[in-house]
């Protein structure tokens, strides 16, 4: 997922719905277009803090704490979840802050 992010910050122009009522980003990647979902964008971020902070203290990180707003109900807390989840976290709970 990684390799995406260069082409989701550049192309974030389109934000589009599916038939289930998602809401996605179209963006085009090598020509191909592709639906990129806010749990993807999501996923890229918690791989690249994890890989910054495992950089940055020298040392695998396997263990972080995700906290959420206050104000996310439910559904955008189960939606951080499975963030986690796709960029390959255990995700226990989003604690809200």
């Amino acid at each position: 997922m990684n390799n995406c992010m260069p082409f989701i910050f550049a192309c974030l122009g389109q934000l589009s719905g599916d038939k289930a009522g998602m809401v996605h980003f179209l963006v085009r990647v090598n020509g191909t277009e592709r639906h990129i979902y806010p749990e993807d964008v999501g996923a890229i971020i918690i791989s690249t803090l994890r890989q910054a902070a495992a950089n940055n203290l020298s040392m695998p990180v396997t263990k972080a704490v995700m906290s959420v707003p206050a104000e996310f109900d439910e559904r955008q807390r189960n939606h951080t979840r499975m963030a986690a989840v796709i960029a390959g976290r255990n995700a226990c709970d989003a604690v809200a802050t």
